[in-house]
């Protein structure tokens, strides 16, 4: 089978789900090549590195990398591999595989990308007119293309953990003694204390039941390696949802408290604590909406920050509905804060969205 096994001293279940991809790839990739007539396979191999002909002669001889081998892999030479197999692939074969090249290239490049691939008319496998030497080519930029995009999206993950962990680390070592030190000398009651823990605690839960959903709605696009490396991605990453939702819940809190927002809907925190039990099942459910809809309260300071101007001219005729629509509606009165996030409260309990302005 190809994957480390947990048993093995050199196992490590962080980089499980990495090496379980490489692997997997290497082995397919090695599995290509023995499906070469013999004569190309011999090409193939006199022209590998020695690095990746020890490889490709490990997995044959062991079922799988051992261990100690698999940290020296890279995805450049499972790159080189892959690309020495089809460039000695037979004409049948090849025009067979071309449209799982081109959809995986699709696939990772966006349709932006893959709509000037296509203007810049590339060989049509079906043709027999085109030149087998011409597709090959076409092919062999194709992956090598996908193969950059999958080493830059592992690039990418790493430094973004790297800055995540760092970003924490300084967050809390700044945030947390001087909330400690502020607390000593305020004197704070120990009934707003509790309040704001169990505030804390229902974003934290509003995050959670978010993360659930998004695990269960996840999709790769067809694309099995880039779900993995997003799914390993979002793993590292995974308490920092958590952490920001119990924020902006404690932030929604202290606007409620200031009587930026009032209304029905929200719950009167006149002594910053709910009077009766109608006020703390208001203040638990817009802490837990704070926490599962991860936009609302930036959204909602964006608002505070900048509300909208008043209209001193009319807008130009010319102006595309699109740019009106992505800007905030400019009106002859100004739009208060309050009523700005009343609006999103109403809408959220619609369950609808707000039309745009027109």
């Amino acid at each position: 089978m190809w994957f480390v096994s947990p048993n093995s001293s050199d196992y490590s279940s962080r980089r499980k789900n990495e090496r379980d991809l490489k692997l997997d790839y290497f082995a397919h990739t090695v599995a290509d090549l023995h499906r070469l007539p013999k004569r190309l396979e011999a090409e193939v191999l006199a022209e590998l590195p020695s690095g990746i002909r020890t490889f490709v002669a490990e997995v044959d001889a062991e079922c799988q990398l051992k261990p100690e081998s698999e940290p020296r892999l890279d995805w450049g030479e499972i790159a080189t591999l892959e690309d020495k197999v089809l460039s000695r692939e037979e004409e049948a074969a090849l025009r067979r595989r071309a449209w799982q090249i081109r959809t995986r290239y699709a696939r990772l490049a966006g349709p932006d990308a893959f709509h000037a691939y296509m203007l810049s008319g590339p060989p049509d496998e079906k043709d027999p007119g085109v030149s087998i030497d011409e597709l090959r080519a076409d092919l062999r930029r194709l992956l090598a293309a996908t193969h950059v995009t999958y080493n830059l999206a592992l690039v990418r993950e790493n430094n973004r953990r790297r800055v995540l962990k760092k970003l924490l680390q300084w967050g809390a070592g700044l945030c947390v003694p001087l909330l400690l030190i502020a607390s000593w000398l305020m004197g704070w009651d120990p009934r707003l204390a509790g309040v704001i823990a169990v505030v804390a605690f229902f974003g934290c839960l509003g995050a959670y039941v978010s993360i659930q959903r998004r695990l269960q709605s996840t999709s790769d696009g067809g694309d099995p390696i880039i779900g993995i490396l997003a799914l390993h991605e979002f793993n590292v990453t995974l308490h920092f949802p958590l952490i920001a939702g119990g924020v902006f819940a404690v932030v929604l809190y202290f606007m409620l408290a200031a009587r930026l927002v009032e209304g029905t809907l929200f719950p009167d925190l006149r002594d910053t604590i709910p009077g009766d039990a109608t006020g703390w099942g208001k203040l638990f459910i817009w802490s837990f909406v704070a926490g599962f809809a991860e936009r609302f309260v930036p959204d909602t300071l964006d608002r505070l920050v900048n509300p909208a101007p008043r209209a001193t001219a009319a807008m130009p005729a010319a102006a595309p509905a699109a740019a009106m629509s992505s800007r905030r509606p400019t009106t002859t009165t100004t739009t208060t804060p309050a009523k700005g996030i009343a609006r999103r409260a109403t809408a959220f309990q619609a369950k609808a969205p707000t039309p745009p302005p027109v």
